[in-house]
């Protein structure tokens, strides 16, 4: 039987779209550009609108090539991993997560069967649950314990399934 305990859910109210803002400020910091400055409105404002994408590519190649105007900056995943401001939430974020995790396992080392330790369940959810700072949470928990990676159920309702239309047309 699956329980949700009390206290064992947090979430951090900044995720994805504050590391595409942190990406963004770190590219126009190396190209050095303001982002309120209107010669470089036009620069901000594209990275912007590719913020997630850059954001994808820069972690899952571990290196973003990007034009600013008429130049190509590089910025490799580990020089922006070590941004103030990445190591900040990333910070924030294991805190976070580790507050919830001793909940969890408090209650189940309370409630597991002599022997038996109850497994806990970590869940990453969101689009950003494949970035490094929130797999090393999954990947090396804080507390001694029996952890499985949680999957959620996909609801099978039919309004779940894609839009089909019946009928004569």
């Amino acid at each position: 039987m699956l329980a949700e305990v009390a206290g064992s859910s947090g979430i951090l109210h900044e995720a994805g779209d504050y590391l595409d803002m942190h990406l963004r400020r770190h590219i126009l910091d190396n190209a050095g550009l303001l982002p309120d400055v209107r010669e470089a409105r036009g620069a901000s404002n594209r990275l912007h609108a590719k913020a997630r994408r850059n954001k994808e590519i820069l972690f899952s190649e571990g290196r973003l090539t990007v034009q600013v105007g008429d130049d190509l900056l590089d910025v490799t995943a580990q020089e922006f991993l070590a941004d103030k401001h990445v190591v900040g939430f990333a910070t924030r974020l294991r805190d976070k997560f580790h507050g919830t995790l001793k909940i969890a396992v408090s209650c189940a080392r309370n409630y597991s069967l002599r022997g038996f330790h109850a497994p806990v369940e970590i869940l990453l959810t969101g689009g950003g649950h494949v970035l490094p700072m929130k797999r090393a949470l999954f990947e090396a928990p804080s507390v001694s314990w029996v952890y499985r990676e949680a999957a959620p159920d996909l609801a099978e309702r039919p309004e779940d399934n894609p839009l089909t239309v019946h009928g004569d047309s």
